[in-house]
């Protein structure tokens, strides 16, 4: 097998998820092309796929040594970065990128979801904004963009956003779940009842996930609260705590280092000036 064919190889082992073999086949073909930045940032991507974020920063620089403008590498490394929480190298990189590039998609959007994470929301949706001008149908940028506004408590605009999402993917069912928590659903409210039947008709199709059926059991266990079906809601929701139960990886450490993160975020801005105009206020 030639080198372009070994690479669409690897490419597709990525999109089926064998990221184990997706990481020998890419180690295999650097001990013949050491010096590729090319599978070293597809080799960075097998190991941040299986979540070995401090591995894929090893294979995402040394693409960025023997290709230092390699956008997508640095896009890649900043990701990496940022899930193991190293927030400052990130935001560099994100912003490097975008100086470079300013229509950059991946980075626009990247970097919002950085600022999501360490709760500066209208930062993100600025960002979201410059990214929707772009590209005005991305799935994630709306998404993304309702859950921002759903975590400032514009609840209005969060639903705005999600339905334009479903208009674009009627499938995307963290977006019927945000829909759901803000909705009243009524027997007498004809735009409630016509979502808790689409969200009932999706709920029968076999070919759900475990994640898009914890969305939906969700969605509908609230759905059925408001419409005082305690019963019906009740199986919706232990079903959902269930899967949910057999399907959290959750990590203690992770959010430890969320908070020192932060902390040393604030630690860095400087009150001076705020104190000053404090206190002559109070002169």
């Amino acid at each position: 097998m030639d080198f372009k064919n070994k690479i669409i190889a690897i490419q597709n082992l990525l999109l089926e998820k064998k990221l184990v073999i997706a990481a020998t086949e890419c180690k295999k073909l650097l001990k013949k092309y050491p010096k590729n930045g090319y599978i070293h940032n597809i080799c960075g991507l097998a190991f941040a796929g299986q979540g070995k974020f401090l591995t894929s920063i090893e294979y995402f620089n040394k693409a960025l040594y023997y290709d230092p403008e390699n956008l997508a590498a640095m896009n890649n490394l900043a990701n990496s970065y940022k899930a193991e929480n190293y927030f400052d190298k990130a935001e560099k990189l994100f912003l490097k990128i975008i100086e470079k590039d300013s229509q950059n998609l991946k980075a626009l959007n990247n970097y919002a979801n950085l600022k999501q994470e360490l709760g500066n929301f209208e930062g993100a949706i600025a960002l979201l904004f410059k990214a929707l001008k772009i590209n005005p149908i991305e799935n994630n940028i709306l998404f993304s963009l309702a859950s921002c506004y759903q975590n400032i408590g514009n609840f209005e605009k969060s639903i705005e956003f999600a339905n334009k999402l479903l208009k674009v993917n009627p499938k995307h069912f963290a977006a019927h779940q945000l829909i759901s928590g803000h909705t009243k659903y009524q027997e007498e409210n004809k735009e409630s009842k016509k979502h808790l039947e689409i969200m009932e008709k999706l709920s029968r199709e076999e070919d759900l996930n475990v994640e898009q059926k914890i969305y939906l059991l969700f969605a509908l266990g609230k759905a059925y609260e408001d419409l005082k079906d305690y019963e019906k809601s009740f199986q919706y929701l232990e079903k959902a705590n269930f899967l949910k139960k057999q399907n959290t990886k959750y990590k203690i450490d992770k959010d430890r280092k969320i908070f020192r993160n932060i902390i040393k975020t604030f630690d860095k801005i400087d009150l001076s000036n705020s104190q000053k105009t404090f206190n002559e206020k109070k002169i």
